[in-house]
């Protein structure tokens, strides 16, 4: 609940309170309804966040598919790189390649 309208709902309550009877059912009424009011606000801006973030979480899963996409192409042409090596030069590049992915896992 925000302060402003926590402080709104202070005020209007205390201003109920200090009614004469005959207005008091009405105040209450209108009080009542402009609670209602906002708690439909409140549900209906959560119901809207909890669409952004299916949509956020979403792309979120479909960009770690894509990585893995990514990372197994890049794995795979390394491998392949690594094969048309002669052996000497191949110990060497399997050595860089292990410097450049220390710590990544």
């Amino acid at each position: 609940m925000s302060k402003e309208r926590l402080e709104e709902i202070k005020y209007e309550l205390y201003t109920l309170h200090n009614c004469t009877d005959t207005d008091e059912a009405i105040k209450d009424f209108i009080f009542n309804h402009l609670k209602i009011e906002w708690i439909i606000e409140q549900a209906e801006r959560v119901r809207e966040l909890e669409e952004e973030c299916a949509g956020w979480k979403e792309a979120s899963r479909f960009n770690d598919e894509k990585l893995e996409q990514q990372n197994k192409r890049y794995r795979e042409a390394i491998f392949k790189a690594l094969d048309a090596l002669p052996v000497g030069f191949k110990n060497e590049a399997v050595r860089i390649l292990g410097e450049a992915l220390e710590g990544e896992e």
